[in-house]
């Protein structure tokens, strides 16, 4: 299915946001996903369904303070 992920039209074979961070072999630990403009719990991911046309945004996550 085609999403849009960081502004770029790609094609993939995940169907929950845990499948994709897999399939894109970033590591889930420093990275902080949003989906259709919000944020996603990193405990979420596995239960968050992806639908084709959805715009994710994969950033690194920063700690601040």
């Amino acid at each position: 299915m085609q999403l849009i992920i960081n502004d770029a039209p790609t094609e993939v074979n995940a169907t929950t946001v845990t499948q994709l961070i897999e399939e894109m072999k970033v590591p889930a630990e420093s990275v902080a996903v949003a989906l259709n403009q919000t944020i996603i719990a990193r405990d979420a991911w596995s239960s968050t369904s992806l639908t084709a046309g959805d715009s994710l945004a994969v950033f690194q996550a920063i700690a601040g303070g």
